[in-house]
């Protein structure tokens, strides 16, 4: 879960990191990480060879309004180890997330922690319809990370005589992905853990339909209907170790409408006996007010492998 105070402060606290804004207090940093060979081969050489050189730099990204710089740091020893940006770039339609960490935090995950948690900031200010990306087509290691995160190639761009890679997102895709990652998650009750199942409240329209495909019938809940018998079984050791988790999607969204059939996989003990199954999902979701939710599911599980 991340927390977070965007407006006034900045502050953005995942599980083992801690960002803050850029400030006066960060040349020593700053110099490191622009000299790192990652950062002159994929952004570029930008000429702070000093302290001094350090601050001028902060300097302009403070003085420039339109972009936000975040400090990211581990969060028990507060040791600062990458920056990410979020700018508006004059030569591009929306708004431009960057990242760059120290070599020797990079294969940690601690990159993909911290970029998602900006996302999530992101994505609670509706004036931000896309979020975007560019960087050299080289620069393997950032693009797997964007495409982790949901963003795809859109277009080459020609810049300083160079080829860059623009990624794009609608922030209304990641919304939806959010929401049917935490649809899935409501059931897990791995290690012991008490699932969350009253969240399907939160998320789901008050009169959201559920429904279940069997080979000769359709059975049809209400929210109450659906929920009640599943918090039995996950709490009272009739189903354990259970998990649910998508596999694929195919998404359309339309204005204020969205559809999604979401490809799944389960597994648990049932009774003590392991299973495993897989499925299909069939979502609707609807936005209001620049939220959105479930309006209605059905699903029918098969035990073929799912392709």
């Amino acid at each position: 879960m991340v927390h977070y105070i965007q407006k006034k402060t900045g502050m953005i606290n995942t599980e083992r990191l801690s960002l803050r804004l850029l400030n006066n207090t960060d040349p020593e940093f700053i110099l490191e990480l622009v000299n790192m060979p990652e950062w002159i081969r994929f952004i570029g050489d930008r000429n702070v060879h000093s302290t001094e050189d350090a601050q001028n730099y902060i300097q302009n990204a403070l003085l420039d309004t339109t972009s936000q710089y975040w400090i990211v740091s581990l969060k028990e020893d507060k040791i600062p180890i990458g920056l990410i940006t979020f700018m508006k770039r004059s030569y591009l339609l929306h708004f431009d997330i960057g990242f760059a960490f120290l070599t020797q935090y990079t294969n940690l995950g601690y990159a993909y922690e911290a970029v998602n948690a900006v996302v999530e900031t992101i994505l609670s200010d509706p004036s931000h319809e896309k979020i975007a990306a560019i960087l050299l087509p080289e620069n393997k290691k950032s693009i797997r990370l964007l495409q982790r995160l949901g963003l795809r190639f859109e277009t080459e761009i020609k810049k300083k005589e160079q080829v860059l890679h623009l990624y794009s997102v609608p922030t209304d895709y990641l919304k939806i992905n959010r929401l049917t990652s935490r649809f899935f998650n409501l059931f897990t009750n791995t290690n012991q853990q008490t699932p969350p199942l009253d969240d399907l409240y939160s998320i789901c329209l008050q009169k959201a339909i559920i429904a279940k495909k069997e080979i000769d019938r359709t059975e049809i809940y209400d929210l109450e209907e659906f929920l009640n018998p599943r918090k039995i079984i996950l709490t009272d050791g009739t189903l354990t170790e259970f998990r649910e988790y998508e596999v694929s999607e195919e998404t359309r969204i339309s204005n204020h409408l969205a559809q999604r059939i979401s490809r799944y996989h389960k597994d648990g003990y049932l009774n003590g006996v392991y299973f495993s199954e897989n499925g299909t999902k069939l979502f609707q979701f609807t936005k209001d007010e620049n939220t959105w939710k479930i309006a209605s599911v059905i699903w029918e599980d098969s035990t073929s492998p799912v392709t």
